[in-house]
């Protein structure tokens, strides 16, 4: 049971401050960094549990500023590792919180974030939901003003609840934001 609060609770933390418009107009206010971007990822994701190949994978993910140093991140991804039956369908959202150093052009990250996603299994397989806790680190380079690259490692540790231990999966992606 305390494996799926804490994800939870990292989550209902990160949407809480979300939320905080006043305080966001109060940055603009001041000049600090309020910003928002979009990122469109493409990369390898690493699934423990389906043999450890690494499959194609994508991700949208939306980071906005709460302070110059710490961002909020939703993201939502897709994957498809191979099981003994085919083809698995994984998809899921996640919520994360990201302390960055704020230099102009090169900005290293780290985070924690939790998600919820849901694995469909080809050839008449399992479909369930699980939760997870993740772990992040990044990079981004501001290219323009409005245009930048990101690459990123995610450890993402899913709550398998059809085995008694977890599965640690790796994430590793790169892309191209767009900040505003």
């Amino acid at each position: 049971m305390t494996r799926l609060v804490l994800p939870f609770a990292i989550a209902a933390l990160a949407m809480s401050l979300t939320f905080a418009t006043p305080a966001d107009a109060q940055r603009r206010e001041r000049g600090r960094n309020s910003e928002r971007s979009v990122t469109i990822q493409g990369g390898a994701f690493i699934h423990d549990f389906y043999g450890d190949d690494a499959r194609p994978m994508v991700a949208i993910r939306a980071n906005w500023g709460l302070a110059r140093w710490l961002l909020s991140e939703f993201g939502t991804f897709y994957t498809q590792p191979k099981d003994i039956r085919g083809a698995v369908d994984v998809m899921g959202v996640d919520l994360a919180l990201q302390a960055q150093l704020p230099h102009s052009i090169l900005r290293p990250y780290v985070g924690l974030g939790a998600g919820i996603h849901v694995t469909l299994e080809g050839g008449g397989g399992d479909r369930f939901a699980e939760s997870s806790t993740q772990a992040m680190a990044g990079l981004r380079l501001r290219l323009t003003r409005g245009i930048g690259l990101r690459g990123e490692m995610r450890y993402r540790i899913d709550d398998q609840q059809r085995s008694p231990s977890a599965a640690d999966n790796v994430e590793m992606t790169g892309g191209i934001s767009w900040s505003w």
